[in-house]
């Protein structure tokens, strides 16, 4: 192994450690200087775009989420970051597509699920499901808790707010029917 990649590790190591334990100033700058030296790795991008969410730098965290996806397109953390800024600035729609073509993408590369990952995205697609009913939009978020439902381990606990769904819609035949199957 080449001098510059033990060097390249060691400051990646030390970088993760600092994100993961919150300290972003630290961590910032040397995630700045590993993409100065054309790094490849998407989690560089992913660590330094969540560390722009956190100062309220959105346009460029979605830059850099972006740029991770570029690396590699079913990263699973950059889309789950992406879709989230894209919710939380009201670009829902948006935020969807990009977590369903990363979904999309796992699955094909994959040709099998992973129950941990299943459970990660189920848990992403019931955020989502939060924000469309929060927004009174029920059956965007029926659609959401829909596909939670498929990945999911939790049936029960998705589907009482399936059923939540349809009595706000004021489709009570269908809340009944989902309560019963249960």
């Amino acid at each position: 192994m080449a001098v510059a990649e033990v060097l390249f590790d060691e400051m990646f190591d030390e970088a993760k450690q600092h994100f993961i334990t919150g300290n972003y100033k630290v961590a910032e700058p040397l995630l700045n200087q590993m993409i100065m030296q054309n790094t490849r790795n998407p989690e560089v991008f992913q660590m330094l775009a969540t560390i722009c969410y956190d100062k309220g730098q959105f346009n460029k965290a979605i830059k850099t989420f972006k740029r991770a996806l570029e690396i590699d397109p079913t990263y699973t953390d950059a889309s789950v970051g992406l879709s989230i800024i894209l919710n939380d600035l009201g670009r829902y729609d948006e935020g969807r597509k990009i977590f369903e073509e990363a979904q999309g993408l796992l699955d094909k590369r994959k040709g099998q699920t992973d129950p941990f990952l299943d459970e990660k995205l189920a848990s992403k697609h019931e955020e989502i499901a939060d924000l469309y009913f929060q927004y009174k939009r029920y059956n965007e978020s029926l659609e959401q808790l829909f596909k939670a439902q498929k990945l999911s381990s939790r049936k029960a606990e998705i589907t009482m707010r399936i059923a939540e769904c349809f009595v706000k819609l004021g489709s009570f035949d269908k809340a009944i029917k989902d309560l019963k199957g249960l």
